[in-house]
């Protein structure tokens, strides 16, 4: 199946956000392992390895969506939905954000030490994702309705 010009542009974006999300993620984590920049906290060091969990989830999921909605031509798979999910969080400890995204423009909210944000790019990539999933909704029910019509409509009623 074709892709929609639309959906290209999505996956294009996809491809593009996870792999400059994984891009920063080995920044930070190569930053952690080699220099003493980063603080050397417990609170730090204990979110650091459930940090870098989510980093690896958040780029498996990336890469397998769009290697999927390259495959099917479909936005279903579920990858797609946990991506954009994972994407709209924010992660800071110790006044270092710890990034799932790439691109945003995040809101905080916290202690001191830990803060959780929401990313409101993450957000319109949701958005987006559910427009495209609509469309795709809409489309197969006018094609179901027209294939019934074009059967209903060849047989003889009485």
């Amino acid at each position: 199946m074709m892709l929609s010009r639309s959906k290209v542009l999505f996956t294009i974006a996809l491809i593009a956000l996870t792999a400059g999300g994984l891009q920063q993620a080995a920044g930070v984590a190569l930053q952690y392992f080699t220099t003493d920049r980063l603080p050397s906290t417990q609170l730090f060091q204990d979110f650091f390895p459930f940090w870098m969990f989510l980093a690896v989830v958040v780029a498996w999921c990336g890469f397998a969506g769009s290697y999927a909605s390259l495959r099917s031509g479909f936005l279903r798979s579920s990858y797609l939905t946990a991506f954009g999910v994972l994407f709209s969080l924010g992660l800071k400890v110790e006044h270092v954000e710890l990034p799932l995204a790439v691109v945003g423009l995040k809101f905080f909210i916290g202690y001191d030490r830990l803060s959780i944000g929401v990313n409101v790019v993450g957000l319109a990539l949701l958005w987006w994702l559910k427009y495209l999933r609509d469309q795709e909704a809409r489309a197969a029910r006018n094609a179901a309705a027209a294939s019934v019509a074009a059967i209903s409509g060849g047989a003889p009623s009485n």
